[in-house]
């Protein structure tokens, strides 16, 4: 388990993400979350991705939709799903990076809430088996990734492919943060200069400092503390 603080959103609290490996009821839980039980009120994820970073930008992005109440989804759980992907399409980028039946390995996230009582709730939900996140990259499908973010099948080294992948994420952010685009931004009030800037802002940091956890502190004000 890990648990974030994001200092740009106070009010939401402490942000937790749990993986879970050889889980056995992802079916279960698909037509749960489908049939919106509330007791699931959490983002299902599938584990096919590359590295928690990726997580922080869709989840950082998800609360700030939220703040400035531009959700493109139902709710902050979806919202997260969705910020995953590369591109605008809601349908695909669910189908893509929410579970899926026969998941087997999936990344739970839940905004708000004490860890203990998260951990305990979601070992009850879930026939499976809580997993170091640092597990992550070995669950990954490097092939499913390169599709779903379009790398080249040349690209091989992994910092290198993930610095592609969180600019596509990026020029997404930056496509839906644009008022001309998207008028809700331009009257609501709500600051969007770090979302117009992240793509420069990571390129800028990435290229200074290499150290994608230096990236996430500057660019989301993130303070970062692990458990388990």
């Amino acid at each position: 388990m890990q648990t974030h603080s994001f200092e740009l959103f106070p009010d939401r609290g402490l942000i937790h993400i749990f993986l879970f490996s050889e889980v056995k009821n992802s079916s279960e839980l698909r037509k749960r979350l489908l049939s919106h039980d509330t007791e699931l009120s959490y983002a299902f994820i599938n584990a096919r991705i590359l590295d928690v970073f990726q997580l922080l930008i869709a989840i950082n992005c998800a609360l700030h939709n939220e703040k400035c109440s531009i959700l493109k989804t139902r709710n902050i759980n979806s919202e997260i799903v969705y910020n995953l992907s590369p591109n605008t399409n809601i349908n695909e980028a669910l189908r893509r990076f929410g579970i899926s039946d026969d998941s087997t390995n999936i990344i739970v996230v839940k905004v708000g809430g004490e860890a203990n009582e998260i951990k305990s709730h979601l070992t009850s939900l879930i026939q499976g088996t809580e997993t170091s996140l640092e597990n992550l990259f070995k669950f990954g499908d490097l092939g499913i990734i390169k599709k779903y973010y379009r790398v080249d099948n040349k690209v091989n080294d992994v910092k290198e492919i993930l610095n592609i992948i969180v600019g596509s994420m990026a020029v997404k952010i930056e496509i839906t943060a644009d008022p001309i685009s998207n008028p809700l931004l331009a009257s609501g009030g709500c600051s969007v200069y770090f979302k117009k800037t992240l793509s420069k802002l990571i390129d800028k940091v990435v290229k200074e400092f290499g150290d994608k956890m230096i990236l996430a502190s500057i660019t989301f004000g993130l303070n970062r503390s692990t458990a388990g």
